[in-house]
């Protein structure tokens, strides 16, 4: 499995639009498989936020995330956030969301960040083995979720 920037493979933005349709849709404005196309088509980056990582294996997607500078309007001080972190359900277990969580902390450290943001709806505790820490509950898009962060 590698790890590399949705910049350098934009053939699978496609792939992580519909992943994100399915999983997001009915939550997100514009939560169509255009608009979702559309909004990865601005984390092409690859030294300014936001981006997106994806992790393959012989070409196959297997996962996503991405780093932004922004997620909740609630808290605009917070900055750079992880998101829109998916692994297919049949692709879990295998370290995949591990591994592109540690590519995005490393990734925001090499450009300069000292912490890093999310908000999780229901993983809350599979981030808390990765060493992220709570700042407490928020709500985003209408639902309710727990802020975390992590120092980088």
């Amino acid at each position: 499995m590698e790890i590399r920037l949705l910049a350098d493979c934009p053939e699978h933005l496609p792939t992580l639009a519909e992943w994100f349709h399915s999983e997001w849709g009915h939550v997100v404005a514009g939560g169509t498989v255009e608009g979702f196309v559309e909004r990865l088509q601005t984390h092409l980056g690859r030294d300014a936020l936001p981006l997106a990582l994806v992790a393959l294996d012989g070409g196959v997607a297997l996962g996503t995330a991405s780093i932004r500078a922004a997620e909740m309007a609630s808290r605009p001080e917070l900055t750079p956030w992880l998101g829109g972190m998916y692994v297919p359900e049949e692709a879990r277990g295998r370290g995949i969301g591990e591994a592109l969580v540690r590519a995005a902390e490393q990734r925001a450290r090499e450009m300069g960040f000292g912490e890093m943001y999310l908000f999780a709806t229901d993983r809350e505790a599979w981030y808390r083995r990765l060493g992220w820490t709570s700042l407490g509950p928020a709500e985003h898009h209408g639902e309710r979720c727990v802020l975390m962060r992590t120092e980088l």
